[in-house]
């Protein structure tokens, strides 16, 4: 399960349960894959504007196989 810091914990609680996530600045997915590890959200769309930390998130994203729930895009969260 990934660890988050209590500022993204603290962002994570304000998710209601069984809702979809837009994480628009998503960075690094984590706030994603926790909700999700979780149990918390069935999916979630992480989105970033710029491709650098998109693809670090695709990373992450594998790397605790949730590949299936959160599809990543690249976007500023308008578009």
């Amino acid at each position: 399960m990934v660890k988050i810091s209590n500022r993204l914990k603290t962002a994570a609680s304000l998710v209601g349960r069984g809702k979809v996530l837009a994480d628009v600045g998503t960075d690094h997915a984590y706030i994603p894959i926790y909700l999700i590890g979780q149990g918390k959200i069935p999916r979630a769309i992480a989105m970033d504007i710029n491709r650098g930390p998109l693809e670090r998130a695709d990373r992450h994203i594998a790397q605790f196989g949730m590949g299936d729930y959160i599809e990543t895009r690249l976007s500023d969260g308008l578009f």
